[in-house]
């Protein structure tokens, strides 16, 4: 689509607020009203629409994407979208370890460790660790902790903490990442322990180090989003 408009304005509307195009304010693909619950997150979507070039490239406007997902399919299916997320603490990342070699087994240890502890001092939850990749069971009582967790959030955070879980393979992170007590720089450099390691013995894949990159640019994009959402 060929860029339509000259001005961009955050506006008030029905208790929250919403991006205006020449005064005309935005609607999600499905229609429905774009209107977040803060000032700072319309901002960020106004900041997208602001820096487009001739032609929109909805691409380049993650906070968009992720608004319209809370509002178009996520209030629509709230407890999937829940149950999607909070499926990632049955095979957490920081679970899954390796046994050999020692460098690798040292650094998962390091980077994945701080996060069991932070689950049990937060939630009282002691997920099972095992190595390789033969599954592992969680205990029913832990996971319905944890999707209580995802399940108390509302549906814009629920859009970044999504995005967050994904790109991160772990569930834990994510919410630790919420609490607060984690930046987004750890979540990062814990979610590539594993990839670093490979680069650094094998040598770099540069078709991963582009995919990774958009990742980790997604990835911020989510952070600001949902800080900008408190």
């Amino acid at each position: 689509m060929k860029k339509f408009y000259k001005d961009v304005s955050v506006v008030e509307e029905d208790g929250g607020f919403a991006v205006a195009l020449d005064g005309r304010k935005v609607k999600t693909p499905a229609k429905a009203a774009q209107i977040v619950p803060t000032k700072a997150a319309a901002q960020l979507m106004a900041n997208e629409w602001v820096t487009q070039g001739d032609e929109i490239s909805p691409d380049t406007m993650p906070v968009t994407r992720m608004v319209n997902s809370s509002i178009d399919s996520i209030a629509k299916n709230r407890s999937h979208v829940v149950d999607e997320i909070a499926a990632f603490g049955g095979s957490d990342l920081i679970c899954y370890r390796a046994d050999e070699p020692d460098e690798l087994v040292n650094r998962q240890n390091e980077a994945w460790d701080r996060f069991h502890i932070w689950l049990a001092e937060t939630w009282g939850v002691k997920l099972a660790m095992t190595t390789g990749v033969m599954p592992v069971s969680q205990r029913d009582e832990d996971l319905l902790i944890l999707r209580q967790a995802v399940d108390k959030q509302n549906d814009f955070i629920l859009s970044g903490l999504h995005t967050v879980v994904t790109i991160s393979g772990s569930l834990v992170m994510g919410l630790a990442f919420l609490s607060g007590d984690f930046d987004i720089d750890d979540i990062w450099q814990a979610s590539r322990v594993d990839e670093v390691y490979q680069a650094e013995e094998w040598g770099e894949d540069w078709e991963a180090k582009d995919r990774w990159e958009k990742k980790n640019a997604e990835l911020r994009a989510a952070a600001v989003y949902i800080d900008a959402l408190k």
